[in-house]
């Protein structure tokens, strides 16, 4: 099986549990918006936005910003934040007490981050559930991070079309480095995916299990069980 499909694979059964994510947190109810811009109007009490892009926040002290051309930002929850700007078409969905979700530093980024607080074991703390596509030195375009569960981290930066999906509980992935089109992907909880550099997978499918590429190209690192750890160089 060529890598290209098995990464296409993984990334549609994360959709899909990205669906129930959603479903499940829609039922613990609502809170009033607490502000909303639309093109510039109505900046103010948390929310900002340039013309074209928008930005809502619902929740107590929620901070949404969309800034750029066909940017949108949503945080839902008491403190959560979405950030959507630097570039343009970008979107961020942060929902959950204290959630962050930014998209950023580049053009066609996506971050959703839906969950609580809880304890991550890479981070070894308690953490808000996070996700970030963005650059954090060089410009980045097509990201695609996504932390469904409580606890979780996902970074994707310095590339083009890389991608990170978590979903479970505490755990972790992340695509770091200046590579291009890498996947880095967690179902379980209290673990970790890292794939830097370029054309790279790495994967876990189990409880407190690690997976790891040490950079270069073309290379996979997968995880399956619990208690699992690999890592290739």
């Amino acid at each position: 099986m060529k890598k290209s499909r098995l990464k296409g694979g993984l990334l549609l059964g994360a959709a899909a549990s990205g669906a129930l994510a959603v479903v499940s947190l829609g039922s613990a109810g609502t809170a009033n918006a607490t502000c909303a811009s639309v093109s510039g109007i109505g900046n103010g009490n948390g929310c900002t936005s340039t013309p074209t892009s928008f930005a809502l926040g619902v929740g107590t002290n929620a901070t949404a910003t969309a800034n750029g051309l066909f940017n949108g930002a949503v945080a839902i929850g008491d403190n959560s934040t979405a950030a959507a700007g630097k570039g343009n078409f970008n979107f961020a969905l942060a929902a959950g007490k204290q959630a962050l979700a930014t998209a950023q530093d580049g053009d066609f980024n996506i971050a959703v981050a839906i969950g609580n607080p809880a304890f991550n074991q890479s981070k070894g703390a308690i953490v808000p559930t996070s996700a970030q596509a963005e650059a954090f030195s060089t410009k980045s375009n097509g990201g695609l991070a996504v932390a469904l569960g409580n606890g979780n981290v996902v970074q994707v930066g310095n590339g083009d079309f890389n991608r990170a999906v978590v979903v479970g509980t505490g755990s972790r992935a992340g695509i770091g480095g200046s590579g291009d089109n890498s996947t880095g992907i967690v179902f379980g909880n209290l673990s970790t995916a890292f794939a830097p550099g370029g054309n790279n997978l790495a994967a876990v499918f189990g409880n407190q299990s690690f997976a790891q590429v040490l950079g270069g190209t073309n290379k996979s690192a997968i995880a399956i069980g619990d208690n699992k750890n690999v890592t290739v160089p």
